[in-house]
């Protein structure tokens, strides 16, 4: 998969994941001296906590996925593959929270690979419509100082997914994407509709999950809980919430399919 298997690890710092799963540190190239000026640097220095080297290296894979993926132009082409994801593998962005991030909701519990590997849908496919709701978040939605709130949908997460080394290798190759493209984005990972197992697969998933999931995630299970990071007429009624709009079909989430719709009809 070339350069999108160059992620970083959840401590940090910058590693390439070979085929085998196994991690290798790349070759150390030296920052360079002004790195500060470069645009978009501040939030890889912060996510690595100033470490210059490290943040470099972080800069520098995302730099080349964003690439390979082809992200500085995938808002402005046609996007022949989003019926099928969209029904395999929902994602939503939601309105705001009640401190303005923007809400981006990942149903991860029914994603569906059988489906898109049956569809003809790659993993790297995956990461570009992983990639293209941040992309629309920062270009349309709000700017590239914006920040978003992700809700993990858990609804549907059993054994049998979490056991299955495809699901767990394409969530950490997102999660892992997460952090060499958008570093700092995210400000606060909540998870909804936990499974009855939920304690005996969250030390399985969380593993996979970018670190903050793992360290620092509020789990909701009522839309009380939800109430405390978004106002109730925000909140999708599958949450028990009195928002006018059904996951998916948020004013945001027209946008993003008028926008894909106009690109699909050469406009």
């Amino acid at each position: 998969m070339g350069m999108i298997s160059s992620v970083t690890g959840a401590s940090g710092s910058a590693e390439t994941v070979s085929s085998s799963g196994k991690a290798d540190t790349p070759p150390a190239t030296a920052p360079p001296e002004n790195m500060e000026q470069i645009p978009g640097m501040g939030p890889y220095l912060g996510f690595c906590r100033n470490d210059k080297a490290k943040a470099w290296a972080l800069y520098s894979h995302g730099q080349a996925i964003r690439k390979e993926l082809g992200l500085d132009t995938i808002l402005h082409e046609p996007y022949p593959h989003w019926d099928v994801l969209k029904e395999h593998y929902q994602k939503a962005i939601h309105g705001r929270s009640k401190n303005g991030e923007i809400v981006l909701v990942e149903c991860i519990g029914r994603m569906d690979l059988a489906s898109l590997k049956k569809a003809g849908i790659t993993r790297k496919e995956i990461v570009r419509y992983y990639c293209l709701f941040f992309e629309f978040i920062l270009q349309h939605i709000g700017d590239q100082e914006s920040k978003v709130l992700m809700i993990y949908d858990l609804e549907g997460l059993g054994l049998f997914s979490v056991l299955n080394g495809d699901f767990l290798g394409t969530v950490r190759m997102l999660s892992d994407c997460l952090g060499a493209l958008y570093p700092r984005v995210i400000t606060k990972y909540v998870l909804v509709r936990p499974p009855a197992l939920f304690q005996s697969l969250w030390g399985l998933v969380s593993g996979v999950l970018p670190a903050g999931a793992r360290n620092d995630c509020v789990l909701c299970k009522s839309a009380q809980d939800l109430e405390a990071l978004l106002a109730r007429e925000n909140i999708p009624a599958e949450y028990g919430g009195s928002s006018d709009r059904l996951l998916g079909d948020a004013e945001e989430m027209r946008r993003l399919k008028a926008h894909l719709q106009s690109k699909q009809a050469g406009q």
